[in-house]
């Protein structure tokens, strides 16, 4: 099944027999939306419940949806690479449209139950607590399809790919809010002389959505500078053939000018071609086939200024939890036979390391690759498949060594059935709502704190390199 990296999430989604309505959808939904599990095909599969999905950080955007949580074994990478397994792991069957593909969370927050005295282990704190990675830490950037070289996105837990991105000395700290954590600084937006943005904002980085939301002001700016036109009924920037082409024979591109916050002098341009938003839309953004549109959306208030995935088409994002700081760079795209220069983050407590380049045999191949896929969202495909694991699940508790606080805790009074191994459940429903009083505040932050750059010596951080499509292995009924 193909999901996408949310740098926000901490847990994997996966899409459902819900998720597809043979009725009313495509014939070719499973595809579209990464392949469907099929929970009824597991004998191992241990449920949880039902829950709201945790999305502080993406409800402010208006997404929403509920998922089946249960336990399971997860192995990273593709058919037969050799991929790390993971027992006794959390994920949720998702129906919702909100998301088209599942995700696969990067943080290192466990999640809590409210019928639970522990919070369960994220992915990251898994792969850890595993000895697969040695820190809290991870590289990536989705990639760059419309590129002539057609560049993969790269994923690296535990460190990153040094030749995927240009250093530079920049550090930021993380925000309080481990919601809301990763926030920069937007000084400026500029397409050649003119300028695109009034006033600086501090926007959040966030994987889990695919499009760039900034303020009104800015969105009107852009409409005016390349001809955009707002569709009411599709909520998209719609871009005609006539428009399309005057747009690729200008090639313009638009710089983003960051820094730690609004004024600071220290700063980094990411540079995006008009390629990075030359998209396409399809279903289910669009009801009558597919239609070009430019990745922008209008922020009502200053929570919602968001760089999505079409940002990181040309950033490479490296986040250090251990460290509690991160580093934005420009990513490049090497010729496939340039080596990956693979570093490990150390945690804070071994001191004397220096970057290093891993030794082959340390390196982990789990799959990922990056396409424009049916509904032009750009994203990093990861593939994972389900085996068998044992057949009964001790209670997880987390031991990162990640700040104290958790995500908030999510409530529920039922736990019904995935569809095929009983009462079938309706994943579309009216979910049981997370406690409100257990929900942190999406403060704002002193970005002026500049903790120490990550480091690196010649051990293993598990990166993600491309490979074949993945055979789910299914047990007979």
């Amino acid at each position: 099944m193909r999901v996408l990296p949310s740098t926000s999430g901490s847990s994997v989604w996966v899409v459902v027999a819900e998720g597809c309505n043979p009725a009313t959808d495509p014939q070719d939904c499973p595809e579209r939306r990464g392949e469907l599990f099929a929970s009824n095909a597991s004998s191992s599969l241990v449920q949880k419940g039902f829950y709201e999905l945790p999305l502080q950080a993406e409800e402010i955007l208006g997404y929403s949806g509920n998922g089946q949580f249960a336990y399971d074994q997860i192995t990273l990478g593709g058919n037969g690479a050799g991929g790390p397994a993971l027992n006794n792991t959390m994920f949720a069957g998702i129906a919702t449209k909100d998301f088209l593909i599942g995700t696969m969370g990067l943080t290192p927050w466990g999640v809590n139950f409210t019928d639970s005295n522990n919070p369960v282990p994220s992915l990251l704190t898994s792969l850890k607590n595993a000895g697969l990675v040695t820190s809290n830490s991870w590289g990536y950037s989705a990639g760059a399809f419309y590129s002539p070289k057609q560049t993969s996105g790269s994923l690296t837990f535990g460190g990153y790919d040094a030749s995927r991105f240009v250093p530079n000395n920049l550090t930021f700290t993380r925000g309080p809010d481990i919601a809301r954590d990763l926030l920069i600084g937007i000084q400026t937006i500029t397409s050649g002389t003119d300028s695109l943005l009034l006033e600086g904002v501090v926007a959040m980085i966030d994987s889990t959505v695919a499009q760039i939301w900034l303020p009104n002001e800015a969105c009107r700016r852009f409409e005016e500078i390349f001809g955009l036109v707002w569709d009411e009924t599709a909520e998209l920037y719609l871009v005609n053939d006539t428009l399309h082409q005057k747009l690729v024979d200008e090639d313009p591109s638009v710089t983003f000018t960051i820094g730690s916050n609004t004024t600071s002098s220290d700063i980094i341009n990411i540079v995006l071609p008009y390629g990075a938003f030359d998209l396409t839309a399809d279903w289910p953004l669009t009801t009558n086939g597919t239609a070009r549109y430019f990745p922008l959306r209008r922020a009502a208030n200053a929570s919602q200024v968001v760089l999505g995935r079409t940002f990181l088409q040309e950033a490479y994002l490296i986040v250090d939890y251990d460290r509690n700081n991160f580093s934005l760079s420009r990513a490049v795209f090497p010729d496939t036979n340039v080596p990956q220069q693979l570093v490990t983050i150390l945690p804070p407590s071994e001191k004397g390391s220096s970057h290093g380049r891993l030794a082959k045999g340390a390196i982990i191949g789990i799959g990922v690759g990056t396409a424009a896929i049916i509904v032009a969202l750009i994203a990093t495909f990861l593939y994972l498949m389900r085996r068998r694991w044992l057949p009964s699940a001790p209670k997880i508790q987390v031991t990162t060594n990640a700040p104290e606080e958790t995500k908030p805790e999510l409530d529920a009074q039922q736990t019904p059935n995935f569809s095929g191994m009983g009462t079938p459940v309706s994943l579309n429903s009216t979910p049981v709502e997370a406690k409100g009083s257990q929900r942190f505040p999406r403060e704002m932050y002193d970005p002026s704190i500049i903790r120490p750059e990550v480091q690196g010596d010649s051990r293993r951080p598990v990166e993600l390199a491309e490979c074949a499509r993945v055979v789910r292995h299914e047990l007979s009924g």
